[in-house]
Parts: structure tokens; sequence; C-alpha cells
């Protein structure tokens, strides 16, 4: 009989991460290579259960030609590369896979930027019988201690907003290690986070990514229209825009017939002024307005007091969440927690100041 366990699956970035499987006999997983295994030996154990459904973090290593990624970064193109990890402490595990650089500002200016991990079709990409092959990493732009602080913050503005709303990425913190076959860059290891594909985001809510611009941000949902632009404002993002489909994704629902049940996703977080990477700046179109990306600017446009209310009050109601998820999150040193839950409790003041949402969100919204 199976012994009852929790289990979490990782494809690899993502091949098939099986954490604490379940075990009809002692060994009866334990196969020496990937090889050994075939589909049917994996799927009584993926059915059912998700890659992004545990926040424990992975260890992975992934052996690649960084010292080529990083100089011909720009260009964008697949380089051949492979993940390994450990499989309940005990079975090497290893997957051929491409990467390539990603990103718009980071591609060109860290030095290792962003990466899209592409792994090959296989029997064994099977979570919860969906195969995954492309995934978003995101690391360290510079190998300190204070690029490690950015990625931990842009990984919790994703987990804020999964507290606010199911329409949003999920996303994993993962531990890698980067090994150089080129032997010019000497191995080392960071914490990094994998976000969702769109198209299991999508799935998970009947519906598919378009990619047919809107030309306005009132043509989609109205309603979560209103709570994205809020969410914004309370992380500080001004690096987002629905006409051109910038750091948005667009989902519309199986049963749509208009874009007015277009819900917008937003996504890329490190020009936001609750990360406030060292790099970033504001649009140059608002920097009259913003000095820094920790002058906060509503991007929404025009709402009545009460309409505005109505999405504040969900602010507010899941504002202990929000807190707990900040304090005790434990990679944040000292510093960084105290900073960024100062900036959260800021946000918080001006939407219970009546003098404050006015001259924020009444007085300041768009209207063009």
């Amino acid at each position: 009989m199976y012994k009852k366990a929790q289990i979490s699956i990782l494809i690899c970035f993502f091949s098939l991460l099986l954490y604490q499987p379940l075990l009809a006999q002692k060994g009866i997983y334990s196969y020496p290579s990937m090889d050994s295994l075939t589909k049917q030996d994996i799927k009584p154990i993926a059915d059912g259960f998700s890659l992004f459904d545990s926040d424990e973090i992975f260890k992975i290593s992934i052996r690649a030609d960084f010292k080529e990624l990083i100089k011909h970064k720009e260009d964008g193109e697949y380089r051949d590369a492979e993940c390994s990890y450990m499989l309940n402490d005990t079975i090497l595990i290893r997957n051929e896979l491409k990467i390539r650089a990603r990103g718009n500002y980071r591609r060109n200016y860290c030095s290792l930027p962003p990466v899209m991990l592409n792994f090959k079709k296989t029997d064994y990409l099977v979570v919860a019988n969906k195969d995954l092959d492309k995934m978003k990493m995101v690391s360290v732009c510079r190998q300190n201690k204070t690029s490690q602080q950015y990625i931990f913050k842009e990984y919790l503005v994703y987990k804020m907003y999964n507290i606010l709303t199911d329409y949003s990425f999920k996303t994993r913190l993962i531990k890698l290690s980067y090994v150089d076959t080129g032997e010019k860059l000497k191995p080392d290891s960071s914490y990094a986070f994998i976000i969702e594909p769109v198209d299991v985001l999508a799935e998970r809510h009947d519906a598919i990514e378009i990619e047919s611009k809107i030309m306005h941000q009132d043509l989609s949902n109205y309603d979560h229209m209103n709570f994205v632009a809020v969410f914004q404002f309370m992380v500080g993002n001004l690096d987002w825009s629905v006409p051109v489909q910038h750091n948005i994704k667009q989902l519309k629902p199986l049963k749509a017939t208009t874009t007015r049940d277009v819900i917008v996703v937003p996504y890329d977080f490190d020009f936001t002024g609750f990360v406030n990477t060292s790099y970033a700046l504001p649009p140059p179109l608002l920097i009259e307005d913003a000095e820094t990306v920790r002058d906060r600017i509503f991007r929404g446009f025009t709402r009545t007091p009460e309409q505005f209310e109505a999405v504040f009050d969900l602010f507010r109601e899941k504002k202990g969440e929000i807190i707990e998820l900040i304090e005790t999150f434990p990679y944040l040193n000292k510093s960084t927690r105290t900073d960024v839950l100062g900036f959260i409790e800021e946000f918080y003041v001006i939407i219970n100041s009546e003098r404050q949402v006015n001259r924020y969100f009444i007085q300041g919204c768009r209207t063009q």
C-alpha cells in the first residue's frame, strides 16, 4: 500500500522533480538514471500535482557555456545546457535543455540576464498530465548581496499578487548552481525564481492568452482593471502599459465574446518602488512627476470615490496576509524587511486618508 506523503513536482526547469514521493515499496523508484524511468512509472505520482503548489526551495544545477551566453546575450539565441538535481536525496536526475537570455532592460544591463528555459519534449515532461516546454527564470542581475535581495523582493511582489487574486502568475523560489562548461567562469550559486507559463495560467481559468492590442485600459474587464491599477500603485510600478502590452498579459475567458471580459495580468516587477533596484528609473514620460520609482503615481483612469473604495476594501481585507508574508519571509535582511514594510504601510496610509485618496486617485488619475 502506498504511504501517504507530501509530493511536489518540479520539472527541472522542468522535466520532473518529485519531492518526497509516494513509495509503494522501499526503492521502487530508485532508478539509476532518467533513462530507466518510463511514463508509466511516473504517472501515478505525477497525476494531480502541480509544480507551483509548494513554497519549498529546490536545489538545481545548470551546466552551460555561460561565458558564451553572457558574451552573446543580446542575440537571444538558444544554447545547449543541462540541468540536474537530486531526487529524494539519492538519485541524480539529468535533463538536457536549451537556454537563452530574455528580457528588455535586464538582458543588456545585467552580468547574468534572466533566461528562458526550453526543455525538449519527452514522456517525462509530465505535470498533472500537462507538458511544460518553456519557462522563465529570473536570476540575480549581478553576483552580490544587494542583487540577491532584489530577487527576493521581486519574488514577494508576485506572492503578494497571489494573495490578492488567482489571476496571477505562480512562482517558485530555487537555489541555483551554475557550472560553466567552458571552464572560464568559476562555479557559483544564488537564489532565483521561475514563473508559471502563461498558457498554464490561462488553462487554470478556462481562458486563452490573446495578443491583439486593446487600445485602452477600460476596454478590458472594467472592475479587474481597477484592481490592477491600484496594485501597481501599491508596489510603485510605473513600468507597464495595456495599449502596447508592456509587462502585462491578456487572458480572454473561453466563453467571452468581447474584450470587455479580458483579464489583464501584470508581471515583471524589477522597476517597482517595492523592489527599488539601483538601475530602475521612471518612464521618460513621467520623469517630471516622479524623480524616482519610489514616487507613486496612479496610472489608472477616472473612477468615482465609491468605485475606488470597493477596490481599497479588498486591499484592506488582505493587509494582514501581505504583512505576514513579508515579516515571515526568511531571506530578507533586516534593513530590506524594514524598508519594504514601510513602503507597504505608506500605501495603506494613503488609501485610508480621504485627503490622500483625493490627491492620488481622484485628482491624480489619468484622463486620457
